[in-house]
């Protein structure tokens, strides 16, 4: 009996001297306990394949451990508390306890999984309610109310008859202690181990008087593993452990630059050794680039024979880092096994039973509505397309309001099963973990039905995210009388749960998974990954409710010095692999900026000779030990590409013959044939959506042949492009949401326009100097009243906004209008004016020839028969008469040979920017012999270059004419294409994810089509 410990450094052979320990003493049932139970079935398949195998002891982890010691003391081993369960409690704690330092804290909704891990730590630390109450009472305030939480936690566990595996723990050390010859002298060996909680040590302790122990501990007297010195110290000192020191053992196998880098690391005034090929450095863009480059190596190494459990992946933090690598390896093909969890908001299965509880809870919006009916299997997608219209115009915004528009007006109302089901639960918390796991399963599992495959990846991820909420469910309504009862809470209780990314054996797969993990892996190709400044070495903080001050002054454990422990992690990676090592890291972030890379990479590459240069360009080295991967190089050369999809792209990017290249490559049956047929398909496809047009349908041409009514702005915009034209006028797609606020912004000025015009305050025609003020009362009043006829909410923030700003609008347009006045007045009667063949259209189409014209015109001034053609612009800019033709704007123009069909003599017409600035004064085209006329002529009128001589005015026109009448032509014809005017999309198209041409975010206010109808 005793405890040996076997100490040493990495590759020191003490792995082998515990597997040849635990084989000589089979006889007498030896129990292996290793980190992992990953590391079980590797250690049992390695042990089992030997000779004849081997035929007794046990091979577990420390939870393992203490139920095999309880049971040979013939204790009872009830169910410990499960995470999920102790971090309820810890929430009910935190609201039974009166609390005024953590009043705040405790109502937010990480408090409880902060203080629950505060709880275990302080537990493994050996320590009980009790006792850290003892450590506390001398010290303040805030140290008594972590020490009351801890003892509410306690009394609420103990009162319903719990208990939780430190209790256990606890419990089975003290009585190995009472009992050692319960344990029948079977010997122990622990591997693998860097660390061990208190806990763990006190079982060692008690141990070691019942049976011979042997214990592994990394250690050398050297920088990288001084981390571990501290529990090397304990076994010795405290517990009397014999220590046995191991030096590394020369390994002719391994390359000699893995070795050097083993040996040297951290340590100062180390020599330098040549790079002999066994590390490779890889850079990419981005995190995807650098997840692309690993997964394109890795499945080079598996097409060359090397076994996927020779494999690994190692990431410092793999909750935050694994899910984007584990994406894209599986794309590329790699058979992955990530040991590592997302949470269950990130899936839909959970995002969906979050959603359903907030507007179950009276916390949902409309919009919460929308989005839970878009998730999977809850609505027919075209029936949820019409409730987010109404919505989204009907400016709705609570969940009952969505709830209303869904269950209908008429016949059998529409209701959302989910909900019922809450509904039906009232208050039981059985029923309602019932009805959620139900719904659950039903997310999950309803896309599989009938299909007879056994899901994988996503959709194997959401089968286990609807199995980790109900196992949350049934684990919380196991504590009773503190079950939840209500949405909200059952929403805390799901927002904590994890959901793992993988889970099932792992052999056969290359694993993703932490340094700490990695410790009892053995692998001949490992990837370090993620090697970015700031995430290797971690930046780690202390614990969010006691702080390493607050540890230190109460006399607890202090935790190893992160700087220690970070060099430890890293120098744990670097001596595992046995082949090659690669350190990976983004030199950019996703939109290209620079990323500087680890110190820790620095570290490595200052081992090796040359000796590096100040700046990176100039490393002699770096070409040799650096593969890197620009943003551009998103395709992989043919002969790299691991999965067929990769292929199809890089044969589409390599171009030429695809099947002459297809052929070059020693590639499986038939798939050569398959990748030169995805390269064809995709080549005639983004042939036919480069070349939309002509239309060459014979009903479709006769059609378009036959049209003699044509708008302004249908003219206008297949100008500008005749792509836009065809779908906005042709296909006509509906807007799912509210008109783009220019839009509606434009048709509310137009509308209080016009009725301010035709109901003048005071009488007058138009504002004057003494009566603008008037008017500008007036036009507040007015566009509140149009505001809310057109479904505005005045009173809520966002129209508040709004209507301020049109306010300013208005009343610059007014002060103008009253500056800048002449002779010529409105007519009220032709305010907002139609000619067409609409019902309520005042004129007849406009017969200009080849064709004739329809629309509205916005205001027209008259003098006798003289008339000024007025169109209000909410655009800040607005187009000089001389280019009118020239940008497209032909509705001027067209509009003012319009109104001779009115019985009127047109002598101008000017656009007004009522979105302007300082610089508001109108554009347009005006007669100059009506200049200082009936035209007012100063310069803070108008530009004097929009005045022309009738000659040329009329000319304008007619260019104008001619312009629109080839464009009419072009529509009859059937004439599309992507051209937009000067060959550049205009900055506020958003037809971008139609047409193609350029994608992009439109950023600016699309000029309105205000009363213009389709061709």
């Amino acid at each position: 009996m005793g405890l040996n410990v076997i100490a040493g450094p990495p590759g020191s052979g003490r792995g082998g001297e515990v597997l040849g320990g635990f084989r000589a003493a089979i006889e007498r049932e030896p129990v292996l306990v290793v980190p992992t139970s990953d590391d079980v079935d590797r250690l049992e398949r390695e042990l089992c394949a030997g000779d004849g195998g081997v035929l007794g002891g046990t091979v577990t982890s420390f939870p393992g451990l203490f139920r095999e010691v309880g049971r040979s003391l013939g204790l009872a081993a009830p169910d410990g508390l499960s995470t999920t369960q102790r971090a309820w409690l810890a929430r009910a704690a935190a609201a039974a306890t009166p609390l005024r330092r953590l009043s705040r804290s405790s109502r937010s909704g990480g408090f409880a999984p902060a203080l629950e891990d505060l709880l275990t730590d302080l537990q493994s630390s050996g320590l009980d309610a009790a006792a850290f109450a003892a450590a506390a009472a001398a010290a303040g305030a805030y140290e008594r109310e972590i020490a009351a939480l801890f003892a509410s936690y306690e009394s609420l566990r103990d009162e319903r008859g719990l208990s939780d595996d430190h209790q256990l723990a606890a419990r089975t050390t003290a009585a190995l202690r009472g009992d050692p010859g319960a344990w029948s002298q079977r010997p122990v060996f622990l591997y693998g181990y860097d660390d061990l909680t208190r806990e763990q040590i006190e079982l060692v302790g008690a141990l070691a008087g019942a049976c011979e122990v042997t214990v592994t501990v990394t250690f050398e007297d050297r920088r990288a593993l001084a981390a571990r010195a501290q529990l090397l110290g304990i076994l010795r000192d405290e517990l009397g452990a014999a220590v046995a020191t191991r030096a590394r053992r020369a390994d002719g196998d391994r390359p000699g630059t893995l070795e050097h880098l083993e040996r040297h690391l951290f340590e100062p005034g180390a020599a330098r050794a040549a790079a002999d090929g066994s590390l490779r450095l890889l850079e990419g863009a981005g995190e995807r680039g650098e997840a692309e480059l690993i997964g394109r190596r890795i499945a080079r190494l598996l097409a060359d024979g090397a076994d996927p459990d020779s494999i690994a992946i190692a990431v410092r933090s793999p909750d935050r880092q694994a899910p984007a690598i584990a994406k894209t390896l599986t794309r590329l093909g790699v058979p992955l096994a990530p040991e590592a969890s997302v949470s269950l908001a990130q899936t839909a299965t959970g995002a969906t039973l979050l959603e359903l509880l907030r507007i179950a809870g009276g916390e949902g919006a409309a919009s919460t509505v929308v989005s839970l009916l878009r998730r999977p299997a809850r609505a027919r997608p075209e029936r949820v397309d019409w409730l987010e219209r109404a919505v989204l115009r009907g400016r709705m915004r609570t969940a009952e309001q969505a709830l209303a528009e869904w269950a209908g007006d008429g016949g059998e109302p529409r209701t959302v099963w989910a909900l019922d089901a809450l509904d039906e639960a009232g208050d039981d918390a059985a029923a309602l973990a019932a009805a959620l796991t139900r719904i659950a399963a039903d997310v999950a599992e309803r896309p599989h039905l009938r299909s007879g495959l056994i899901p994988s990846g996503g959709p194997a991820l959401e089968l286990r995210a609807a199995t980790e909420a109900a196992r949350a469910l049934e684990e919380v309504v196991a504590l009773g009388d503190l079950a939840p009862r209500e949405p909200g809470a059952l929403a805390d209780l799901l927002a904590h749960v994890r959901v793992p990314l993988w889970r099932g054996p792992t052999e056969g797969r290359v694993r993703i998974l932490s340094p700490y993990r990695l410790r009892a892996t053995r692998v001949a190709h490992l990837f370090l990954a993620g090697l970015a400044d700031g995430s290797f070495p971690a930046a780690r903080g202390s614990d969010p409710l006691l702080s390493d001050e607050r540890r230190r002054a109460l006399g607890l454990p202090a935790r190893s010095d992160p700087a220690d422990e970070e060099r430890y992690l890293f120098h744990a990676c670097v001596a595992r692999p046995e082949r090659r090592l690669y350190l990976s890291y983004p030199a950019s972030d996703e939109a290209g900026a620079a990323a500087p890379r680890s110190a820790f990479v620095d570290e490595v590459r200052d081992l090796l000779s040359p000796p590096p240069t100040p700046d990176p360009a100039d490393d002699p080295l770096e070409p040799e030990l650096v593969e890197r991967a620009t943003l551009t190089d998103f395709v992989p050369p043919p002969e790299e590409a691991s999965a067929f999809g990769d292929l199809a792209r890089s044969l589409a990017a390599a171009g030429g013959d695809v099947e002459a290249w297809a052929e070059s490559l020693d590639l499986p049956d038939g798939i050569a044939e398959r990748a030169a047929e995805a390269v064809g398909s995709a080549r005639r496809r983004l042939r036919a959506s480069r070349a939309p047009g002509p239309l060459g349908h014979p009903d479709i041409l006769a059609e378009l042949g036959a049209l003699e009514l044509f708008g302004a702005s249908t003219i206008e915009e297949y100008h500008l492009c005749s792509y836009r034209w065809f779908v906005n006028h042709e296909l006509g797609p509906r807007r799912i949401g509210p008109d783009p606020e220019a839009l509606e912004n434009g048709g509310i000025v137009h509308a209080a326009l016009e009725r301010l015009f035709r109901e003048p305050p005071g009488g007058e025609a138009r504002p004057t100097p003494r009566t603008v003020g008037r008017w500008i009362g007036r036009a507040r009043e007015v566009v509140r009243e149009v505001a809310v006829e057109r479904g505005w909410d005045p009173e809520s923030p966002s129209a508040t906004i709004a209507l301020l700003r049109l306010d300013a609008v208005l009343a610059r347009f007014l002060r103008r209008d009253a500056e800048t006045g002449g002779p010529m007045v409105p007519d009220p009667d032709l305010l907002e004016v139609g000619f067409g063949d609409r019902p309520d259209d005042r004129f007849p189409p406009a017969d200009l020839g080849a064709f004739r014209l329809r629309g509205a015109i916005d205001r027209i001034e008259v003098e006798g028969r003289f008339a000024l053609i007025r169109d209000y612009k909410l655009s800040a800019k607005v187009t000089a008469g001389a280019k009118l033709v020239e940008e497209g704007k032909l509705q001027l123009p067209l509009y003012m040979l319009a109104a001779r069909g009115f019985g009127l003599e047109p002598i101008g017409g000017l656009y007004n920017p009522l979105g302007a600035g300082r610089e508001d004064r109108p554009r347009g085209l005006l007669d100059k012999d009506h200049k200082a006329g009936l035209i007012p002529a100063g310069t803070a009128a108008h530009y004097n270059t929009d005045f022309k001589d009738p000659g040329t005015l009329a000319e304008i026109v007619d260019e104008a004419l001619a312009e629109a009448t080839r464009v009419v032509g072009g529509i009859r014809a059937g004439r599309i294409d992507r051209n937009p005017r000067g060959g550049a999309c205009p900055r506020w198209c958003g037809m971008a994810p139609i047409c193609r041409v350029e994608r992009g975010v439109p950023i600016g206010d699309d000029e309105d089509d205000e009363d213009e109808e389709q061709a």
